[in-house]
C-alpha cells in the first residue's frame, strides 16, 4: 500500500523533481496547498475505494503519516 500511496502522491503533486519516501513532508517539500490537497483526497478516495472525511487529513504531515491515514479508514 505504502508504493500506491507514493504514486497517487507523485501523479498529483504540484512541484516536481523532488523524490518522494515516507518521510517526505507533504507541504513543505512537495508545496502542496490546500486545493492540492482535495485533489490527491480525491484520487486517493478512487485508488483506495474508500471516503475520505473532513477530519481524516487532520495532523498528517507526511507520507508515512497519510499511508497510517488510509489504513485507519480502511479498518474502519
Amino acid at each position: 500500500m505504502e508504493q500506491m500511496v507514493i504514486n497517487v502522491v507523485e501523479s498529483c503533486r504540484p512541484k516536481s523533481g523532488a523524490c518522494i519516501s515516507l518521510e517526505t513532508d507533504i507541504q513543505r517539500d512537495l508545496e502542496y496547498e490546500s486545493l492540492d490537497m482535495i485533489m490527491l483526497g480525491s484520487e486517493l478516495e478512487a485508488e483506495f475505494d474508500i471516503t475520505i472525511q473532513d477530519g481524516d487529513f487532520k495532523g498528517v504531515r507526511t507520507v508515512g503519516d497519510l499511508v497510517r491515514c488510509i489504513d485507519n479508514i480502511k479498518k474502519i
